[in-house]
């Protein structure tokens, strides 16, 4: 064997040792967008869990939030301050999540439940007048998707 073949043997051995790294790379970014997105998805329950913990363990409370939703109105200023600030940790945790969905960690499916439960809140009177109240602390980006999903009610509504 000439050095001609020699080095094309060689060339070919290196050739194959290149696609097995990029194999191995594809594979190590595959389980590693597998364990994002399960990261992800923990978070996105964790949130939930933070947020609504505080509900179920305090009746006061939990009653502040179902009278808010119905007619923030008829709360006091106190209890408005209080029913603004669950709402309010409500829907920052969804812009969270709505974040995750923009950079690709969490799929459009699971964003599209998440505004189905913002619904329950955003879609009540009360829980749209907290939102207008506080909506300029929210990225413009999360703010426009709530207005795709959860056009402004008119006066009928």
């Amino acid at each position: 064997m000439g050095w001609i073949e020699v080095a094309a043997l060689a060339e070919i051995l290196a050739s194959l040792g290149v696609i097995g790294s990029l194999i191995l790379v594809a594979l190590q970014l595959r389980h590693n967008t597998v364990i994002m997105q399960n990261s992800t998805y923990q978070n996105r329950a964790s949130l939930i869990g933070d947020w609504a913990r505080p509900l179920a363990e305090n009746s006061e409370l939990y009653s502040i939030y179902r009278r808010g939703l119905k007619d923030d109105t008829q709360l006091t200023a106190e209890e408005r301050g209080r029913f603004d600030l669950i709402l309010l940790q409500n829907y920052k945790s969804i812009e969270a999540v709505h974040q995750q969905m923009r950079s690709g960690g969490l799929s459009k499916d699971i964003w599209k439940q998440n505004m189905t439960m913002l619904g329950v809140t955003i879609g009540m009177p009360g829980g749209r007048a907290s939102w207008e109240r506080h909506k300029e602390v929210f990225l413009e980006d999360f703010k426009a998707e709530i207005e795709v999903y959860f056009p402004k009610m008119s006066a009928e509504d």
